[in-house]
């Protein structure tokens, strides 16, 4: 797993915060249970989203992702 940031975030320090929010909401969320290796942006708008906000998208696309994964699609 690795996390980025859009510079339009900010400085250091308040993009350091995103990443470790995302890394929160990651964790919260459910397991994949499939090995993959997942690159995650952290673009503006996150610094205004609510955490169960972040945490419902993360679960979502979680879950979308392993649809794709159990059913052989191509990644888009």
């Amino acid at each position: 797993m690795g996390y980025a940031t859009a510079r339009k975030i900010g400085c250091h320090a308040q993009r350091t915060r995103q990443r470790r929010r995302a890394r929160a909401a990651f964790n919260e969320g459910p397991n994949l249970d499939v090995k993959l290796d997942i690159a995650v942006l952290v673009k503006e708008s996150a610094i205004e989203a609510q955490f169960s906000d972040l945490v419902g998208d993360i679960a979502k696309l979680l879950k979308d992702t392993k649809e794709r994964w159990e059913e052989n699609w191509e990644s888009c």
